[in-house]
C-alpha cells in the first residue's frame, strides 16, 4: 500500500510517495515509488492538483474533496477504551 512520507533535512521539508514490503528475509522495508522534491509554498497547489486526479483516477469523485460539506463514515477511537478498561480493572 503506497502512502505520503514527509522528511526532514537540514530544515526543509521532502515529500514522497512510499511503499512496504517485505525483503526475502522477511523484514519489512520502505521503497521510494515517487519523489515529489522539497515541500514549498509552491508546491502546494500542485500537491492538491496531484491530490485530486489520483483521487479520480481511483473512482472518487473531486468534488467530494473540494466541497465544504464533509460525511463521517466513522469513527473509532481504541485508545480511550483502552486506557478506560485499565483502569477499571
Amino acid at each position: 500500500m503506497a502512502t505520503l512520507k514527509i522528511d526532514k533535512k537540514d530544515g526543509e521539508k521532502y515529500v514522497r510517495i512510499v511503499e512496504s514490503y517485505r525483503d526475502g528475509s522477511g523484514a519489512s522495508r520502505m521503497r521510494t515509488l515517487v519523489s515529489l522534491g522539497k515541500l514549498d509554498d509552491k508546491k502546494i497547489e500542485s500537491l492538491k492538483r496531484l491530490g485530486i486526479k489520483l483521487y479520480q483516477a481511483m473512482g472518487g469523485n473531486p468534488e467530494e474533496l473540494t466541497s465544504k460539506i464533509i460525511t463521517e463514515k466513522g469513527r473509532y477511537n481504541y485508545g480511550a477504551g483502552l486506557q478506560t478498561h485499565t483502569f477499571l480493572l
